[in-house]
């Protein structure tokens, strides 16, 4: 791993020069990326989002708010997965399940589709429908050895979304651990990219294409590889 700026507090201008789109609507990110935004995804999200609502009514919420997926990047991954229609998704931090049961969502208006999350606690997705068949919860130390193991049992991944540790060393080494399961339409997504130099480090070395989000007090990061 070539730590390029590991020790440097990420300068948010560098993040806006070095992406290749800065915005905050999804639907911009999306045909930026060169995938189609129906105008039906923003009904579906707020279903989606209203029928998750709904189960937090009798449900007890273990992580606090702040834990939280951000409501633009929840409904972009929505309109991602939709665009997209992955075979494997994989996540890293479930918490609540607010983005877990959103993907799901997704996952089932495709048809298609499994999404394998993964965390440290025993505890976490509350949110997440029970006994979800399109649903595969991973629990591990947080090492990359584990890491290995869970992608290793997802198969070819089609789309990797960070949020866990948000170390610069940690990020680096979940995308390249990622990006060695990755499918031939490998997408990689990551919350919180502008607490570190991790993500724009990583696809500078990969020669990824990039688009940042910006979504209330925090960024959410998409790179992929330029396919012919």
């Amino acid at each position: 791993m070539n730590d390029v700026r590991q020790f440097s507090a990420l300068q948010l201008n560098d993040l806006f020069q070095e992406s290749g789109i800065w915005t905050e609507s999804p639907e911009e990110l999306l045909r930026f990326m060169g995938l189609p935004f129906e105008e039906q995804y923003s009904s579906e999200f707020r279903e989606a989002a209203l029928a998750r609502e709904h189960r937090t009514i009798d449900t007890p919420m273990l992580y606090p708010s702040y834990y939280d997926i951000a409501p633009r990047t929840e409904q972009l991954l929505f309109a991602l997965v939709r665009a997209s229609r992955p075979s494997v998704v994989a996540e890293t931090g479930i918490a609540n399940g607010r983005s877990t049961a959103i993907i799901l969502a997704a996952l089932d208006l495709n048809g298609s589709g499994s999404l394998h999350s993964i965390d440290i606690n025993h505890n976490v997705g509350a949110l997440v429908p029970p006994e979800h068949p399109r649903w595969i919860k991973h629990i591990g130390d947080g090492s990359p050895v584990a890491l290995e193991a869970a992608l290793a049992d997802a198969g070819p991944l089609d789309i990797f979304i960070h949020d866990s540790d948000h170390s610069y060393r940690a990020q680096r080494k979940e995308y390249e651990i990622a990006e060695r399961y990755g499918s031939s339409k490998f997408i990689l997504a990551s919350d919180d990219v502008n607490w570190s130099y991790a993500f724009l480090d990583h696809c500078r070395t990969q020669s990824l294409s990039s688009a940042v989000l910006s979504d209330v007090n925090k960024c959410f990061g998409i790179a992929w590889s330029a396919r012919g």
